[in-house]
C-alpha cells in the first residue's frame, strides 16, 4: 500500500480549510496508508481526528506575507528549520499532496526521486510571486491542480482544473421570516468587500427594502480593526438590522434564510467556495466581475454580476434584484442545476479519484 502525506497550512474552518478537509476524506477512503499534516491544533483537527488517516501536527514553516513583514529574520530561520524537516520526513511517503502554495517547505525540492508530489493551487497571487512560483515548479517537477480555468491561465503551467466541491445541510422547513435578507460570509479584511457591500446598502437603506443584513466571518488576529470600522460603519443603517455573527463553523441556517448572497471581493478570488454554497441553496448569488467566480455564475441565468469596487454598480444590482424578486425563480432553479452538474461531492470525489489513478 502506498504511503501518501497530505499538507495543509492551517487548522480552521475557512474555505481553504473545508476545501481541504473534502479532499482527505476522499484519499481516506481509497487504498492508501494516509498521513496528514497541519502546523497546529484547530477546528479543523477534530474533524480530521475523525479520518482513517495518522495526524502530525507541527509547525512546519508556512509562507505568511504578514508574518514576513513584522518578523523577516525569524520567519525566514523558520522557514530553513521547516524545510530541512520537510526533506527528511518525505522520505517516508511515495506521494506528497500539498493544498495551497503557502507550504513552501514542501514545495521546494526535496531530493528525492522517487517521490511523486502534487501541488493543489488554489492562489491568485501577485505577477512577481506567480514567477517565483513558476520557478520553483520548474525546479521541484510537481503534477498541478488548479481550482479554477482563472488560477490555471494566471500561472501559465500545465495542470488539471478541479472545481471545489460542497455538502450542504438542507434544512427541511425554512424558518418564517418578512422582508429581504441579505447575507455576507467570508473573512473581514479588506479583500473580501464586506465594507464595500454595507456602503451599497447604506445608500439603500432610505428605501425600506432590505429587512436584515447578516455579517457570517471573522478578521485575522491583529487585523481586527477592519471589523471595528464596519461595526462603526454599521451604525448609519436606521431601517435594515445589521448582524454580525462572527466566525461560524456551519452557516447552514444563514444561507437558509436568506434571499440574496454577496461576494463582492475587491481583488480577484481563485474560485469562491461560498458561492457553490449559496448556488446550492438556491439563493440569488451576486459576484463581483473577476477572478474564478465568474466560472461559476452566468449573469441573469443563475446570479448576477457586478464591476468590482463599485458601490454603485453593486447598489444598482442589488435594487433591481429586489424590485424583480417574485419573478427570478428562474435564477433559484439554474442555481441548483448549476451546483448539481458541476459543484457535487460526488463530482470532486471521482475527479481526485481519476487524478491519483493517473499518477
Amino acid at each position: 500500500m502506498k504511503k501518501i502525506l497530505l499538507i495543509h497550512q492551517s487548522s480552521e474552518l475557512y474555505g481553504s480549510d473545508r476545501s481541504f478537509l473534502s479532499v482527505a476524506q476522499i484519499v481516506c477512503n481509497l487504498n492508501y496508508d494516509v498521513s496528514i499534516l497541519v502546523p497546529e491544533q484547530g477546528p479543523l483537527t477534530e474533524k480530521l481526528k475523525l479520518l482513517n488517516a495518522k495526524l502530525i501536527i507541527y509547525d512546519f514553516g508556512v509562507l505568511r506575507k504578514s508574518k514576513l513583514k513584522q518578523k523577516p529574520i525569524h520567519e525566514i530561520f523558520k522557514i530553513l528549520k521547516g524545510y530541512y524537516w520537510s526533506i527528511n520526513q518525505s522520505k517516508k511517503f511515495d506521494i506528497v499532496y500539498i493544498n495551497t502554495i503557502v507550504n513552501i517547505t514542501f514545495i521546494l525540492p526535496l531530493f528525492n526521486k522517487k517521490l511523486k508530489k502534487i501541488i493543489h493551487v488554489r492562489e491568485l497571487p501577485s505577477t512577481k510571486a506567480i514567477a517565483f512560483f513558476r520557478f520553483l515548479f520548474f525546479l521541484s517537477k510537481p503534477r498541478l491542480i488548479y481550482n479554477s480555468k482563472a488560477v490555471r491561465d494566471a500561472f501559465k503551467r500545465t495542470g488539471d482544473v478541479v472545481y471545489n466541491a460542497s455538502s450542504i445541510d438542507i434544512i427541511k422547513s425554512k424558518p418564517k421570516r418578512s422582508g429581504i435578507n441579505i447575507l455576507f460570509v467570508g473573512r473581514i479584511n479588506d479583500w473580501k468587500g464586506a465594507d464595500l457591500l454595507l456602503d451599497a446598502i447604506i445608500n439603500l437603506d432610505h428605501l425600506s427594502l432590505i429587512s436584515n443584513l447578516y455579517i457570517v466571518g471573522s478578521p485575522y488576529s491583529g487585523q481586527e480593526e477592519n471589523l471595528e470600522r464596519l461595526l462603526t460603519n454599521s451604525k448609519a443603517l436606521k431601517n435594515c438590522k445589521f448582524h454580525y455573527m462572527g466566525f461560524l463553523e456551519n452557516p447552514s441556517y444563514h444561507f437558509s434564510i436568506s434571499d440574496i448572497v454577496v461576494i463582492p471581493s475587491k481583488k480577484p478570488e481563485p474560485f469562491g467556495r461560498v458561492v457553490i454554497e449559496s448556488i446550492a441553496y438556491g439563493n440569488i448569488t451576486v459576484i463581483a466581475d473577476h477572478g474564478g467566480m465568474t466560472e461559476i455564475i452566468e449573469d441573469n441565468y443563475n446570479g448576477f454580476k457586478f464591476t468590482p469596487n463599485s458601490v454603485e454598480d453593486l447598489k444598482r444590482v442589488i435594487l433591481f434584484i429586489i424590485e424583480r424578486f417574485d419573478s427570478l425563480d428562474y435564477i433559484k432553479k439554474n442555481a441548483i442545476r448549476s451546483y448539481n452538474a458541476n459543484f457535487t461531492p460526488n463530482i470532486l470525489e471521482k475527479n481526485i479519484t481519476n487524478f491519483l489513478k493517473s499518477l
